[in-house]
């Protein structure tokens, strides 16, 4: 009895052991799910009426109507002293550097004591030739005055030397001195050593004409500013911001050396009088409006495209975009002005 029971179990183990060995049936794939699309939301705009200004800013910088370098006219003497600092104010005429030149000097002086010299004996022979005609004249003798003439010849030709080596000489002396060549400030000044020597080359000092107060900017659009147009420009010095009326100027009238530069560039000139002192760190900006339109209908710039020479944007029709073409007029960054095509109120999509 045991022995059929044992069997019995061995056989249901058997198959229950052959049944999970079998493959596993696919789940049903899921029923699909159908989403109802969203209606999409549009940003718009509604179209309205506003100023569209063409305009430009330009920024300048602070600079000298005129800026000269002053040097010596001699070289190889020893230089006496200067005489300004950097910053100083100076007036045409101001002495600003001398050399020490004893040589010329009395090199100067010698030929001043040889042309009195000279004169002397000038006035000597003319006062021998009329005594000596004077004593023709009471003794009825004829008088030969050709040592004279010739004495006198000699003395007329050294004399013309020599007061043409004093002008040389004097001109040369007075040449020790710099002078300021205009009103001005002085914005560098050259270090020299004790024992530095003259040159014709090295600057002795920069001055700068200050009686006009000149602003440059560099712009690709300088060439179309009008000139005698006055501006309100705003100054950046020192922290501080200043107000000033200023005129687009040619620099040529005005006597402004230019250098020549790739990117246009026009120059304003202050108008008035101010109590400021600019400097080459001034800085300043000028609006300067090319056209504009006031009270018309504009949209975004940023929303108009152009294709072939057309322009248009999407405006919203009953929910549903559409691409509208239409006339533009003046196109400013911000705003384009609408001349047809677009009415005010519709909705523009931005």
């Amino acid at each position: 009895m045991k022995k059929v029971m044992g069997l019995i179990i061995c056989v249901c183990a058997m198959f229950l052991t052959g049944c999970f060995a079998l493959p596993a049936e696919e789940a049903p794939p899921p029923l699909p799910v159908f989403n109802i699309p969203e209606p999409v939301v549009w940003r718009t705009q509604p179209v309205g009426r506003g100023d569209v200004v063409v305009e430009i800013t330009l920024t300048a910088v602070y600079t000298p109507a005129r800026e000269e370098a002053v040097r010596f006219t001699e070289a190889g003497y020893e230089i006496e002293g200067v005489f300004i600092s950097v910053g100083d104010n100076v007036v045409a005429g101001q002495l600003i550097a001398s050399l020490y030149m004893p040589e010329l000097f009395e090199e100067l002086e010698s030929a001043r004591r040889e042309h009195a010299r000279l004169m002397v004996e000038v006035n000597q022979l003319a006062t021998r030739l009329e005594q000596s005609l004077e004593i023709a004249e009471r003794t009825e003798t004829p008088v030969d005055d050709t040592a004279y003439t010739i004495q006198r010849e000699r003395l007329a030709d050294r004399l013309e030397l020599l007061t043409i080596e004093i002008r040389y000489l004097y001109a040369r002396y007075q040449a020790r001195h710099a002078f300021a060549p205009f009103t001005g400030v002085v914005l560098s000044v050259t270090s020299f050593a004790e024992d530095q020597l003259s040159s014709v080359i090295t600057s002795i000092a920069t001055i700068a004409d200050t009686t006009v107060s000149v602003f440059r900017s560099v712009h690709v659009e300088a060439d179309n500013i009008p000139l005698g147009v006055a501006y309100e420009m705003t100054v950046m010095q020192y922290g501080r911001e200043y107000v000033v009326t200023v005129e687009a100027i040619d620099p040529v009238e005005w006597g402004i050396f230019t250098h020549q530069a790739a990117i246009p560039q026009v120059f304003f000139a202050v108008s008035g009088d101010y109590d400021i002192q600019f400097t080459s760190t001034s800085r300043a900006s000028v609006r300067h409006v090319f056209d504009e339109a006031r009270d018309v209908i504009t949209v975004p710039s940023a929303n108009v495209r152009v294709v072939d020479g057309r322009s248009f944007v999407y405006v919203l029709v009953n929910d549903v975009r559409r691409l509208r073409y239409f006339e533009p007029g003046l196109v400013a960054p911000f705003y384009t002005q609408v001349l047809s095509g677009i009415e005010e109120g519709e909705l523009i999509i931005t």
